[in-house]
């Protein structure tokens, strides 16, 4: 998951969205049902920000229920969290040229 300080900035922070099949056959890291930066310093970064998974092996019985931890979670490792990047993007100015925008959409500027 990521976060961010303020809402603003998408044109440059850009977006995740789920891997396809491309994804994955080219880097053996995703599974289906994984994110992945899509633009901006989200896919340029992504190696970066995306961290280490973690493994947690589950005991299950022969109907596939969950039956506990396998070896009481010896074998377990935990996932870890990506990088931070710090960008130079002014985020008050930012703010304000997009607030900027809106006003100018909303008097039909544009």
């Amino acid at each position: 998951m990521r976060e961010y300080a303020q809402p603003s900035a998408a044109h440059v922070l850009g977006y995740v969205s789920e891997v396809n099949d491309a994804d994955i056959q080219r880097e053996e890291y995703y599974k289906s049902g994984d994110y992945i930066g899509a633009s901006g310093i989200e896919k340029t970064y992504e190696k970066q920000l995306r961290g280490i998974k973690g493994i947690k092996k589950q005991l299950v019985d022969v109907h596939n229920r969950l039956q506990g931890s396998y070896l009481e979670g010896v074998e377990d490792i935990p996932a870890k969290i990506g990088n931070n990047i710090v960008s130079t993007l002014d985020a008050d100015l930012q703010s304000y040229a997009e607030q900027l925008f809106e006003i100018k959409r909303c008097n039909g500027g544009y």
